[in-house]
């Protein structure tokens, strides 16, 4: 929550005491002069924040501007009262005010007159007679007069400076208006709510209420946004603006509400060197599942912070779902070897039909640019028919790292229910078709002559290898991107494909680690295939 010094608030941002105040300080010289009286507002930052993010439906500014009564014959006012022939000339050195008492202490003063003058010159008769030390009730408005006394029977009297006790201006807002401004320069202030003219009401001590919580709101952000944009604000503690409250005329500020909830906020990557981002693309540019990593920093009160985080996708990537990558395939540490001189045969039964794109297969490469050969044929008696429905050739440039491999076909063909053989060998290189226990049924056969040996020389009953027909149109294929944190898938919100939630992940990843007080960082990992580019945009976590 906000700070906010002089006035004395709560550091949630509410008024405790002292919430009225006297716009009186005097600001500018002749013929321009208005009035001003400024708080400082200090917002926190913990954890090198790169936003503040302003709660608008809460942030509150509301009150009223009152008039304000003065001595101008007290000590250390302002006004210029001197002597001339048998009275006094009174100048505000202000906008003219609206006389409301003059009260001079002398027994023998009953009436004071008051004379409009010009120059040094009295009008010949008094514009105002009133009696002394009494409320004026009759409206008098001038920034300079002149007074005499008299007695109770008419007569004139003469009366020294020092018996003047008092002579009392009202003065009225005039084009008050709030503002903010860099603390250094108050001067170039930019004023989000101002009311024109003399603010005067009927009854003398009404007073002038204003609502200035959206505009108020709407100031403070794009104060501090663009505060960020063009400052560096590591290791700084705080950051303080000037909450200018000016008027034409000397007036009282008051607040009835105030508050402004707010939170330090991270919109940007932290790379490791150091510098930030507001957006990383990622490239998934072969046919082959392909996991990228992305580091956010979150302070590490997370708990009470909320993250949220919305890819872009371009040129269709393919996008995975949980449904696309079995579980803990890492631990997978068995699997079927392939090389160029026999094929590995697998059944598969597809219990509908579909527009087949392609086919994933999970394997091991054991040689730099092993090139493997993929074919789905037709069964015929429980074997490899030899009749090719599709093939398709795949490089893999790296070794020794399990991955998913997309084979995918010049052209999708619709593919019936029924029985079909998935068979891999290699034309260079060496590889591990990586295989689960299970129900399997692995063949191995030998080419021969463009067609299969009839007979097969191995068998395995108790593996299986892992893999995956694509259809077009998958629903569990094509609905989302996968996400996840530390091996916990995360979902998109339900209203919102394309966007996530990530409160709940980032809470539980933290709670595994050890308490810390600097920036934590958090891997955040995209799966996927492509060719294809994913924009994530930098998240918001406030």
């Amino acid at each position: 929550m906000i700070i906010i010094k002089n006035p004395a608030l709560t550091q949630s941002g509410t008024a405790t005491s002292e919430t009225d105040w006297n716009i009186e300080q005097k600001t500018g010289e002749h013929p321009i002069i208005f009035y001003r009286k400024i708080f400082y507002l200090r917002f926190l930052l913990n954890n090198n924040p790169d936003k503040i993010a302003i709660n608008k439906d809460s942030t509150e500014l509301q009150g009223a501007f009152a008039p304000l009564e003065y001595n101008s014959a007290a000590p250390g006012a302002e006004a210029g009262i001197t002597p001339y022939a048998d009275s006094f000339i009174v100048d505000l050195k202000t906008a003219p005010g609206y006389l409301s008492k003059i009260n001079i202490n002398n027994a023998n003063v009953s009436q004071v007159e008051i004379y409009r003058v010009d120059g040094n010159l009295l009008m010949s008769a008094p514009t105002l007679a009133i009696n002394n030390n009494t409320t004026i009730s009759e409206e008098f408005i001038a920034a300079r007069f002149a007074i005499k006394a008299k007695k109770s029977n008419g007569d004139q009297i003469q009366f020294t400076k020092d018996e003047i006790q008092a002579i009392n201006i009202i003065s009225y807002p005039t084009g008050p208006r709030i503002g903010l401004a860099d603390p250094a320069k108050p001067e170039k202030a930019i004023f989000f709510w101002q009311e024109s003219g003399l603010i005067k009401a009927e009854n003398i001590s009404s007073t002038f209420n204003y609502n200035a919580s959206i505009a108020f709101a709407e100031a403070l952000q794009l104060y501090l946004d663009r505060y960020f944009e063009k400052n560096n604000t590591n290791n700084q503690q705080h950051i303080d603006i000037a909450l200018i409250v000016e008027s034409n005329a000397q007036c009282n500020f008051s607040l009835s509400l105030f508050a402004v909830p707010y939170s330090p906020a991270l919109t940007s990557f932290h790379l490791p060197d150091g510098q930030k981002s507001d957006k990383i693309v990622l490239r998934f540019a072969r046919d082959k599942i392909e996991a990228h990593n992305i580091n956010i920093k979150v302070p590490p009160d997370f708990t009470e912070a909320e993250v949220s985080l919305e890819p872009s996708f371009s040129n269709n990537p393919h996008l995975l779902t949980e449904k696309d990558l079995p579980c803990n395939e890492n631990a997978i540490n068995q699997g079927v070897y392939l090389n160029n001189f026999h094929w590995a045969a697998l059944p598969v039964q597809p219990e509908k039909a579909g527009i087949l794109q392609g086919i994933y297969l999970y394997l091991l490469s054991l040689n730099l640019k092993t090139e493997i050969i993929l074919e789905l044929q037709e069964d015929w008696q429980g074997e490899p028919s030899g009749k090719i429905l599709q093939t398709c050739q795949i490089a893999i440039e790296q070794t020794g790292k399990k991955e998913f491999v997309l084979f995918r076909f010049v052209q999708a063909f619709l593919l019936n229910p029924g029985s079909y053989w998935i068979l891999a060998k290699t034309s260079s290189g060496t590889a591990i078709w990586l295989a689960r226990q299970g129900k399997g049924r692995v063949k191995f056969f030998i080419q021969k002559q463009n067609s299969l040996q009839k007979e097969s020389f191995n068998s395995l009953t108790d593996t299986q290898p892992v893999y995956n027909l694509i259809f077009k149109h998958q629903k569990n294929h094509f609905s989302s991107l996968q996400l996840s944190i530390n091996g916990t898938i995360i979902h998109p919100e339900s209203d919102d494909k394309n966007k996530y939630n990530l409160k709940n992940s980032i809470t539980q990843y933290l709670n595994s680690k050890p308490g810390d007080n600097t920036l934590v960082s958090v891997p955040l990992t995209f799966t996927g295939t492509g060719p294809g580019l994913v924009t994530v945009y930098a998240p918001l976590i406030k």
